[in-house]
């Protein structure tokens, strides 16, 4: 998922929660300074939340990535149902950049008039300097009348134009203190960010209003503490009228008159007990989630979705033998998937392909079987030292990859095997291209069995030497990964239904987009490679995916069952 878009629905899901534990539990309490709480640290962990990530309790040693770069070559599909090359690139006005550029329009009109807020301030600060004055430390500049009274941060404005006596008018002053001591700027700041970055969510602008409110509602129950009740509704009432307004700002003549003369007949009371007890663990739970996601979302569990661990069935205990003996370090599990091996395939596209070291369909249970390594991909470490999958010059095979796949595509043989028990799916082929171009320690990380394993690896071990991979100038070796698909021709390629389509965006050599099909829905598990390079990634679950390329570039587009979409990249 993208980062950017992650954020923004992790926040707003903070927002939503932490909005409706406080108008369930708390809208309605007389605890001011509770209630003030609460609203700050929720503007705080709705802000920070999202960028922290905690790792998920229970979740150890499992390793799933989205992305897997470089090494990737575009898919190959064997059988009936062969993938075309299509050369059309659908180009049309992208809703999320329509809806990306209302939301900065807006936002952008919000942040403007908070900074000419605070330039206002600050050029009412400057030009009424001169006739400032200090009570208990604290500036108090007045105004003659241009500006109503209030404070900002550790400055009050004071409208000296309004017929007081010294007693409403220290009053007053000491409202406005009340602002200055318990920090109740800060909290207007914090709210304002939230408003602005979060304008379409309702909540926000509610818990900036209700900020306000509850700063009042403080201020004005300290005051009392020292002065008669009568008189000082009496005094607000005087203040009603307001000359100008600066939301920014504490204003003593602030609206809500009613509403704070109310509050004030309410004695303190704390929080109940039993709230205090669901609030706050409600809130860290909130916060535990959010910082999780990125890690629960990587469960391998989860990932699978329809699979679940079960007893390993007595026809693959002899294979996992051998992968114990083979790997001793990894922690194997056995899964099973409802569906054909394609179909439950799927639930997998967000999983390291290392990570599965075999697959088995059972097609008269309508099963596929795998056995994971829950420690992460299948690699001896001792052997990957010297073996890259980020290199300067990438390892290309003779006359190109197009060549390549055509010399692939005639030698691979379906096995009749696999064609009477009806298996098909992706066999995903490591192999290692050395520092003389020879392909060497070819293997099937993620297989389907029924003879085509070995038809994989008997291929690809016959292939001519590459040209060799180069790191700083070095002749190094480097460790390439080709799915090749055998289908039986069951999904119809050229049905409307299967295209295939990419919304993209180029911009200083990046290229972000989505992959979706005739129904807009995204695609998860594409491969997308540089045309001659094997550069490339493959979309996540929400079809999105990153990539550097250069202008003029070709991107390849293959998934099985649609045709292969080649783009230009172009400015």
């Amino acid at each position: 998922m993208n980062s950017i878009f992650q954020y923004f629905v992790e926040a707003n899901l903070c927002l939503i929660v932490l909005g409706f534990i406080y108008i369930v539990f708390l809208r309605k309490e007389v605890d001011f300074k509770f209630r003030r709480g609460y609203i700050l640290l929720s503007a705080i962990i709705i802000i920070a939340s999202p960028l922290i990530k905690l790792p998920f309790l229970g979740v150890e040693g499992i390793n799933i990535v989205k992305d897997i770069e470089t090494i990737i070559l575009p898919e190959l599909v064997i059988g009936d149902a062969t993938a075309a090359v299509s050369t059309q690139y659908d180009s049309y006005l992208s809703i999320g950049k329509a809806v990306g550029l209302v939301y900065l329009g807006i936002t952008s009109l919000l942040a403007l008039n908070f900074l000419f807020q605070l330039f206002q301030i600050g050029w009412f600060y400057k030009s009424f300097n001169r006739k400032s004055t200090k009570i208990n430390g604290y500036k108090i500049i007045e105004t003659n009348g241009v500006l109503p009274t209030f404070s900002f941060f550790r400055v009050i404005f004071f409208d000296n134009s309004i017929n007081l006596n010294l007693d409403e008018k220290n009053r007053i002053i000491e409202h406005e203190i009340v602002h200055i001591r318990q920090f109740h700027s800060l909290d207007i700041v914090l709210t304002e960010i939230i408003k602005i970055i979060f304008w379409y969510n309702p909540i926000a602008w509610y818990f900036k209003n209700e900020a306000q409110d509850l700063h009042e509602f403080l201020a004005d129950r300290e005051v009392i503490k020292t002065t008669d009740q009568e008189n000082y509704n009496s005094l607000l009432a005087k203040m009603t009228l307001t000359k100008a307004h600066l939301s920014l700002g504490h204003h003593f003549n602030k609206s809500k008159t009613l509403k704070r003369i109310a509050m004030m007949k309410f004695e303190n009371k704390r929080v109940n007990q039993w709230k205090r007890a669901i609030i706050i663990p409600l809130v860290m739970l909130t916060v535990v989630v959010i910082s999780c996601n990125d890690e629960i979302m990587q469960d391998v569990n989860t990932v699978m979705e329809t699979a679940s661990q079960t007893e390993m069935p007595e026809d693959l205990k002899g294979e996992l033998a051998k992968l114990v003996e083979k790997y001793p370090d990894a922690n194997f599990i056995y899964m099973e998937a409802e569906g054909t091996a394609e179909s439950a395939l799927k639930n997998l596209k967000n999983l390291d392909p290392l990570s599965i070291a075999y697959v088995k369909s059972y097609k008269d249970k309508n099963l596929v079987g795998f056995i994971v390594n829950k420690n992460g991909p299948i690699q001896n470490q001792a052997d990957n030292n010297d073996v890259f999958t980020v290199v300067d010059e990438g390892a290309l095979p003779q006359g190109g990859f197009e060549e390549y796949y055509k010399w692939v595509a005639s030698e691979l043989k379906y096995p009749e095997q696999a064609k009477k028990q009806g298996v098909q799916g992706k066999v995903y082929v490591q192999f290692i291209v050395n520092e003389i171009g020879q392909i060497t320690e070819v293997e099937v990380v993620k297989g389907i069995g029924s003879g085509c394993d070995l038809e994989a690896i008997k291929v690809i071990s016959a292939s001519s030497n590459w040209s060799p991979p180069r790191q700083g100038g070095k002749a190094v070796k480097q460790r390439i990964i080709l799915p090749i698909t055998f289908s039986l021709g069951n999904n119809d390629s050229n049905d409307p239904a299967n295209s295939m389509k990419a919304q993209l965006d180029f911009n200083d050599g990046m290229v972000t987009g989505v992959v979706y099909n005739d129904s807009a829905k995204p695609i998860a598990g594409v491969n997308i490679v540089i045309k001659g390079t094997n550069h490339g990634t493959v979309s996540d679950l929400d079809g999105n995916f990153k990539l550097k390329a250069n202008k003029g570039d070709q991107l390849i587009f293959s998934f099985v069952g649609m045709k292969t979409m080649v783009l230009t990249m172009n400015e």
